[in-house]
Order: structure tokens, then C-alpha cells, then sequence
């Protein structure tokens, strides 16, 4: 009887570690992915602020601003689309 308490026993400790980790690696991927949304409005912020104050900056920034805009967002987007939904 004491070896299927035992094996009993290390069958439930080895289901709360693997469901432990499995929260642990849930929070994890979700703070990624909020860090990420914000990163994304970090760059559409300051990519809008360079696009409105156009003559306060040289021609190739503004360029460079057009271009990570749609692509440093839709990059971000879609790495959080696959770290979240894996």
C-alpha cells in the first residue's frame, strides 16, 4: 500500500510542478506581449510627431519614419501575435 501512496504522491507533485510552470510560462508570454503593444505605441507616437513636425527635421529622417512606421508596427503586431497564440 505505501508504494501506491508513493507513486501517487510524486504523480501529484510532478502535476502541480508542470502545472506551476505552465502559469509561469503564461505570465511570462503575457507581459511580452504587453510589452510589445506598448512598444508599438511608443513607435507610432513618435513616428506620428516626426510626420506633424516635418520642417523641424532633415528630409532622410522623415523617410526613415515613414518606413519604420508601418513596418517596426506591423513587425511588432504580428511577434506578439505569435508569442501570445504561439
Amino acid at each position: 500500500m505505501s508504494r501506491a501512496a508513493e507513486y501517487l504522491r510524486q504523480a501529484r507533485e510532478a502535476f502541480d510542478q508542470n502545472k506551476a510552470q505552465s502559469q509561469r510560462w503564461f505570465d511570462l508570454r503575457l507581459r511580452t506581449g504587453y510589452v510589445l503593444v506598448g512598444l508599438d505605441i511608443v513607435m507610432a507616437i513618435a513616428s506620428t510627431i516626426l510626420m506633424f513636425a516635418h520642417a523641424a527635421f532633415p528630409d532622410w529622417v522623415l523617410g526613415a519614419a515613414a518606413v519604420t512606421m508601418p513596418s517596426g508596427i506591423a513587425g511588432t503586431a504580428f511577434i506578439a501575435w505569435r508569442l501570445i497564440l504561439g
